[in-house]
């Protein structure tokens, strides 16, 4: 049963590095949102979808790793006495995964309004250039039917 702890805490102190590496994906965002640059818009939208993928993952791993956990302690029906070098490595690793994850949220709610904003810009850029914002149609909002009505 330790070894699920051990591996649950392998897998927090990952998580923390991909979140670690997913704000700085955000940090280059958000430049990239300021100066407009496309091309770096565009590749930090695929690694920060490619990050948020392995984080998703990781989470679902540790959840099942500590169900695990919990199952097997309660089918041995004793309490389990994890060794303190074990348990400190864990706890270590559950407070600096909690606190990257607030960062990481704070991160998140300061760059939503700026891509929100950029939206607008480009909305109200368009209709003063005489393009209206209803002429482009999203992929998924086109209507093909292969089926004739």
């Amino acid at each position: 049963m330790e070894k699920l702890i051990i591996y649950a805490t392998e897998l927090m102190q990952e998580q923390i590095v991909a979140y670690q590496r997913l704000i700085g994906i955000h940090e280059k965002l958000t430049l990239a949102l300021v100066h407009a640059e496309i091309e770096e818009i565009e590749i930090a939208t695929r690694n920060g979808e490619k990050e948020l993928l392995g984080i998703r993952l990781r989470l679902s791993q540790i959840t099942n790793t500590l169900s695990s956990f919990t199952l097997a302690c309660s089918n041995k029906g004793e309490k389990n006495h994890l060794e303190s070098h074990v348990r400190s490595a864990f706890e270590k690793a559950y407070k600096e995964l909690i606190k990257i994850a607030q960062i990481f949220q704070n991160i998140g709610s300061q760059i939503a309004p700026l891509a929100i904003n950029g939206i607008a810009f480009a909305n109200a850029c368009s209709q003063v250039c005489g393009i209206q914002s209803n002429t482009y149609q999203a992929p998924y909002m086109r209507r093909t039917s292969k089926y004739p009505k």
